[in-house]
């Protein structure tokens, strides 16, 4: 490949997943400044890949490539928690930008179960596939499909009764 080709290929794959890569992973970290680093760094890993061995994977490994630097700043910083399976929770839902909105939506997904959080982030927010969905995350794609579909009935619960309540 052509220093151009690559050039050119890595300006658009910048252009096309940065914003909904800080997005992501700024529902990892809390904070705009090191969701902007967590993508810088992996943006800089994709640099290093080898451009047609990593192009058909490109979305889902970067997210996977944030993902992990993402909870790794979260370890060191301490500020990771656990649940009751010991699985890493990483992602809290609901910042202030999205609670000043007042998207009801998100609210409810804000506080539905957390092993359903992430899956459904990435499928309603993202848009990725259940396969790219478990390349992010690890979960096997029927893993991943069960919990979207668990996790959207949650949801329909969740927005069901505040629609009641708003009644």
């Amino acid at each position: 490949m052509t220093q151009k080709l690559k050039n050119d290929w890595f300006q658009t794959t910048v252009k096309e997943q940065q914003s909904p890569l800080i997005r992501y992973t700024r529902k990892i970290t809390l904070d705009n400044e090191s969701a902007k680093d967590v993508v810088q760094e992996s943006f800089l890993k994709l640099w290093k890949e080898e451009y047609p061995r990593i192009v058909d994977f490109i979305p889902p490994w970067l997210f996977r490539v944030c993902r992990n630097h993402a909870i790794d700043i979260k370890r060191r910083e301490k500020k990771l928690t656990r649940t009751e399976e010991g699985v890493e929770l990483a992602i809290i839902m609901g910042d202030q930008e999205t609670r000043t909105d007042g998207n009801i939506a998100l609210e409810a997904l804000r506080n539905i179960s957390s092993k359903y959080q992430e899956v459904l982030i990435l499928k309603l927010t993202h848009e990725l596939s259940y396969k790219e969905i478990s390349e992010v995350t690890g979960h096997t794609t029927s893993n991943v499909g069960v919990l979207i579909h668990e996790g959207m009935k949650e949801l329909r619960e969740k927005l069901s009764l505040n629609s009641k309540e708003a009644k």
